[in-house]
């Protein structure tokens, strides 16, 4: 394919909360404290070198990791010999 086919991967709009690697197109978070418990869409834009371009849209579910945390404890507490061991 040769460096004419290579793409370059951007996001649309400038995010506080996401980024995209520019070879691969991987989009990952960068900050998922305010969007926690969100559905939120992303657009990515992939771009040729002679300038043509697609723009698809991304959608993230951005879960709740204190509540899933929090759950998790109170199904598996720990025991007071577990934190003798310790």
């Amino acid at each position: 394919m040769g460096e004419e086919g290579q793409l370059v991967y951007s996001l649309s709009a400038d995010s506080l909360y996401f980024d995209v690697e520019p070879s691969s197109g991987l989009v990952y978070v960068v900050s998922v404290v305010e969007l926690a418990g969100q559905m939120v869409d992303v657009k990515v834009t992939a771009t040729d070198p002679r300038g043509l371009h697609a723009t698809t849209t991304v959608r993230v579910s951005a879960k709740d990791w204190m509540t899933k945390w929090t759950e998790m404890n109170q199904l598996f507490p720990e025991s007071e010999e577990q934190e003798e061991n310790i």
